[in-house]
């Protein structure tokens, strides 16, 4: 934790203090998400769907699901901080051919920090701060193929001990609307927006002052294209290999940072195995400092693994695995500092059959 300071003054100059509270949100909502898939494909995820992290950009997403699922996903580090993590937990389910609800659970936390907080001129020490989120999903189908969804966000971050959390409630809505194409290819057209009411959360002092803050909206606008089997070899069986392009483009409407393009692919062998590539770019604040950038650049990758095992084992494992995993060193947002150490991410999505309906 002694680099802790430096990382950060190097990467953001002038975070650390007035600005380090709207910097800790940044990294919630804008660092490496826990959506594996996604972090793999340039952060594309707005048009995909089809698993519980995908509420994460567009809750319309889940509409897809067709079974019940669990998704559980750990990453980190952030930056030099070796204990800190990004962890998320979700349960989805289809209640009704046209009704899919699910419950998710995400934390951010940093471990043991030299951070500091300014509230009303006043600056305190953080220790080890956490931002939770709860989120209740729905998404209906009222039309065939139009998928709608909403998100309802307990939001909390946790600063200094012994004081009550910080906390707000905010909702996050999206549509996701699948084009059938021909028997073998579709496109999928998505749109979200992330804190959709502009609220704000409000915190306090260890002297009981008050400060206040707002929250990201995050408009979001994607598309993606898949295909079957382009690439087979003679007598292959449609599917055989899967194609996936997606692109996306991110907006704020309460900031003139983060305005992102990204674009995406996956590649499916025979239904079990999945490579992902991926590139985005995304405007940053410099803060005015002329070695900072004020557009970052990365290039993604990642892979996955899908073990149908309730078939391989005739029901006896009553449901099927899907392993997606990536490991990207950090961009950098000045020049005097270099890649950082590499994030990781995994995340292991079990999907089981609904017995009814």
């Amino acid at each position: 934790m002694k680099h802790f300071i430096f990382s950060v003054l190097a990467t953001f100059p002038l975070w650390i203090q007035a600005q380090y509270y709207s910097a800790f949100q940044n990294e919630y909502f804008f660092g490496r998400m826990p959506v594996v898939k996604a972090e793999a494909m340039g952060q594309t995820e707005v048009a995909l769907g089809g698993t519980v992290p995908s509420l994460f950009y567009n809750p319309a997403g889940i509409g897809i699901i067709e079974n019940q699922e669990i998704t559980l996903v750990s990453s980190g580090p952030y930056y030099l901080l070796t204990e800190a993590d990004n962890y998320f937990v979700g349960y989805a389910r289809r209640f009704h051919p046209k009704l899919v609800a699910a419950a998710s659970f995400h934390q951010f936390a940093t471990g043991p920090s030299a951070f500091e907080i300014e509230i009303n001129g006043v600056f305190y020490p953080i220790d080890k701060p956490k931002t939770t989120n709860f989120a209740l999903t729905v998404a209906a189908t009222p039309i065939k193929n139009l998928h709608a969804g909403i998100n309802f966000n307990y939001f909390r971050w946790k600063y200094i001990n012994d004081l009550s959390r910080a906390t707000t409630f905010h909702f996050d809505a999206g549509v996701l609307y699948e084009i059938p194409v021909s028997d073998t290819r579709k496109l999928s057209l998505g749109a979200s927006v992330t804190n959709l009411f502009f609220d704000r959360i409000s915190f306090e002092s260890p002297a009981g002052d008050f400060g206040e803050n707002a929250l990201p909206v995050i408009a979001r606008l994607g598309a993606a294209y898949r295909m079957k089997t382009i690439l087979s070899p003679p007598g292959a069986e449609p599917g055989d290999v899967d194609i996936l392009i997606a692109v996306e483009y991110q907006n704020l409407l309460n900031s003139e940072f983060h305005t992102a393009f990204r674009i995406g692919s996956e590649w499916v062998f025979y239904k079990v195995f999945a490579f992902r590539l991926g590139a985005y770019t995304h405007t940053e604040d410099d803060f005015g400092v002329s070695t900072n950038y004020s557009r970052i650049r990365d290039i993604t990758y990642g892979f996955g693994i899908i073990l149908p095992l309730s078939t391989w084992c005739e029901g006896k494992i009553p449901f099927d695995a899907h392993l997606d995993y990536t490991s990207l060193k950090q961009p950098p947002a000045t020049s005097s500092f270099g890649r950082l150490p590499n994030m990781r991410g995994f995340s292991l999505r079990m999907v089981f059959p609904v017995s009814s309906r």
